[in-house]
């Protein structure tokens, strides 16, 4: 079974080696053990780990007592444009029958500003079956999804795709506010009711090649 650890280590780059003050981080980047730091804006504490709940640049306060504090400052200055093929970690915005609209947060591991926009098709979602496919049974508002950029797109931002089994949902809200956390390649749990919910949900790795 997946433990939040695993989400949030899966949700950033795979990097699970603690970060140090300036870098940059998404969230769900893995930050320093709580014996280390205490949990200061932009950090979630979790398995004695800290991690990052945004995307920003590391900072310490070695000033704080009685423990030293590990915050993330968010950050809308770094810029790295993603070019077809990278792989993406974006935040849903919204979801319609024919498309999922989204945030895109990182590529390739690196921060993004936060006015970069995606689409998710419906005939993107999936390698197969790709005419039965339910947009609200794969993503809903607030989901953190990884996907690979496929075109540089239109007016609507960046074209992605989650046709492969290592893409989709690595994080999502239940519809009752709790965390969701995947079961299997179609569903996942929340973590206070233990009520399923549909998802595309992404296979567990450390990485994704770039093809």
């Amino acid at each position: 079974s997946q433990t939040y650890a695993d989400v949030f280590r899966i949700l950033g780059s795979g990097r699970m080696a603690a970060v140090t003050n300036g870098d940059a981080v998404v969230p769900g980047d893995r930050l320093c053990l709580t014996s280390d730091f205490c949990a200061g804006e932009g950090t979630l504490a979790r398995h004695n780990s800290l991690y990052s709940t945004m995307t920003g640049i590391v900072r310490t306060d070695f000033s704080h007592t009685p423990i030293a504090q590990i915050s993330v400052e968010r950050q809308k200055k770094l810029h790295h444009v993603p070019k077809e093929g990278a792989v993406v970690v974006c935040k849903i915005l919204n979801v319609t029958q024919r498309q999922a609209k989204a945030k895109i947060l990182s590529v390739n591991g690196k921060v993004l500003p936060d006015q970069l926009r995606g689409v998710i098709r419906k005939e993107d979602v999936r390698s197969t079956e790709r005419d039965s496919v339910d947009m609200f049974n794969s993503f809903r508002p607030g989901d953190f999804v990884r996907a690979r950029v496929i075109s540089l797109g239109d007016s609507q931002g960046y074209t992605l795709s989650t046709a492969e089994n290592e893409l989709g949902v690595l994080l999502g809200t239940s519809d009752n506010g709790g965390l969701l956390l995947p079961t299997s390649w179609c569903e996942m749990e929340c973590a206070d009711t233990r009520i399923r919910e549909k998802r595309k949900v992404a296979k567990v790795v450390h990485s994704v090649p770039a093809p």
